[in-house]
């Protein structure tokens, strides 16, 4: 059992890494605390080490599937026999293990975790952005036997319930997060100072990133494919970067359209971040929709030249990214 080796005795810290924006300050948050007793559920691919103890929420075989659900029945009777008081970090408690450990287990202290976008609008639960995951995630709470508690509206980013603080990268616009109590910063050891000079060697060739969203209506293929093919001869681009985006296995991209570009396409795993990758290939240009990685890229990297699609913006819950991402530097197109 994965959890043989866990004192429950101990101070604990369940952490959730639901997202890209999670796995981001992770390491710095561990690091922030050397030595403490911790348990990491993720659903997205994660680099793990001795140190800590890591579960894969969203595993891909059977086997997986069994295999979690031991352990997270194993963890909660663990905390609920020993009475354990622990810390909480999650951004949102909207997945199903993170909704039972927020609302049955009682946790002596709630941080949330940086969750992009999300945490600088304001989200319905009840909205069509969170309707289907929110199906998904009671039906796998029923097969965990797990009982789901329904969200008041704004409790997705804590401004209703028990969150005690919201822990975010520094270097982004805290004046803009929806959060009534504590942000604290927390550096991003992860940013290389490449802004005066781009230590990185790029053999003379120029790249276009594209961050891919999730999902890609015609509309906005048909303007991202007008501002890349504008954007490729304006920066003189040899290569288009396609940056999967984290929750697909594969890209959906019309590989014949920038075929006819004549560019080279480089494609790039969902496991590795849109910031890590603009940190290894400093491209000349950054494309995307109302990305978090957009928005990141732009904060951690002010000298980036970076580009939104203006159809993306046009439902309610993200009208008022727009203003956001302008703000920040980032061209709306």
């Amino acid at each position: 059992m994965f959890l043989k080796n866990i004192d429950f005795n101990e101070d604990l810290r369940i952490i959730f890494v639901l997202g890209m924006a999670q796995k981001l300050i992770l390491e710095d948050l561990l690091e922030e605390q050397p030595g403490i007793t911790a348990v990491i559920l993720h659903s997205i691919p994660i680099q793990t080490n001795e140190k800590y103890v890591f579960l894969n929420i969203k595993p891909n075989t059977i086997f997986g599937w069994i295999r979690c659900f031991i352990s997270v029945r194993f963890l909660i009777f663990k905390l609920k026999s020993k009475k354990n008081s622990f810390h909480l970090y999650t951004p949102h408690p909207v997945n199903f293990i993170s909704n039972y450990f927020y609302n049955r287990l009682k946790p002596k202290k709630i941080s949330y975790l940086y969750d992009g976008t999300l945490n600088f609008a304001s989200p319905r639960w009840d909205s069509e952005l969170f309707r289907g995951y929110i199906k998904k995630q009671k039906i796998k709470s029923l097969l965990f036997f797990i009982l789901y508690e329904k969200l008041r509206n704004h409790e997705i980013i804590g401004q209703e319930k028990l969150a005690d603080e919201l822990i975010v990268p520094n270097g982004l616009p805290v004046n803009r997060l929806k959060f009534p109590r504590l942000i604290r910063g927390l550096n991003f050891s992860s940013v290389v100072n490449i802004e005066e000079n781009f230590l990185v060697d790029k053999g003379g060739e120029n790249y276009l990133l594209f961050l891919e969203p999730l999902d890609l209506s015609p509309v906005i293929f048909e303007k991202m494919s007008c501002i890349i093919r504008k954007m490729s001869i304006q920066y003189k681009i040899d290569k288009i970067i396609i940056k999967m985006h984290p929750s697909k296995k594969k890209s959906s991209i019309d590989t014949f359209f920038l075929q006819k570009l004549g560019l080279e396409l480089i494609y790039i795993s969902r496991s590795i971040s849109a910031e890590d990758v603009y940190k290894k290939y400093a491209p000349s240009c950054v494309v995307s929709t109302n990305s978090s990685a957009l928005l990141n890229i732009k904060c951690f990297y002010p000298s980036a030249r970076v580009f939104a699609i203006d159809e993306s913006f046009s439902s309610k819950e993200f009208v008022e990214l727009k203003s956001l991402f302008l703000e920040c530097g980032i061209e709306v197109l």
